[in-house]
This record gives structure tokens, sequence and C-alpha cells, in this order.
């Protein structure tokens, strides 16, 4: 990958992803107070994700796996759409 690592790359996007998870959870009011937006999955990340899992019925493991970033999205949409 011409001098970036795909360890550098996993690290880049999974960050991201993680990031995108904290705006996310943070629009939808789920943790109080919100989350720090540091793209770092730490105690109080997990923690939020266990919340809005428990929430909206799916599988309580805080990790933001394909489900949760599909409830997520859906529930997102319906908000944006809603504040139109």
């Amino acid at each position: 990958m011409n001098g970036f690592s795909s360890w550098k790359f996993w690290q880049f996007t999974n960050k991201a992803a993680t990031l995108g998870i904290q705006e996310a959870l943070n629009y939808l009011k789920v943790p109080t107070p919100p989350l720090a937006e540091d793209a770092l999955m730490g105690p109080l990340t997990r923690a939020a994700i266990q919340l809005f899992q428990g929430r909206n019925a799916l599988a309580v493991d805080g990790i933001a796996g394909p489900s949760t970033r599909a409830a997520l999205q859906t529930i997102l949409l319906h908000a944006a759409q809603n504040a139109a």
C-alpha cells in the first residue's frame, strides 16, 4: 500500500467508524452526558452502544456490528425526516 500499511489503514477506518458511531449516539441523545467524540472505543462508548442495543431489542454486546449499525442508520434517517 505504498508506505501505508494495512494495519494503519485498518486503524484509520476503524477510528472513522467509531467516531461516526459516537456522533450518531450523541445525536440520538443515547448517553447522558454525551460521549467525547474522540474516535476511541473506550468503556463509555461501549456502554452507550449497550444502552442503544438494549433500547432497540438488539443483542447487547457493546459491539457496533452490522445489526447495530443498521439500526443506528434507520433511526437516524427517521430522526432526520421528523426534524425536517
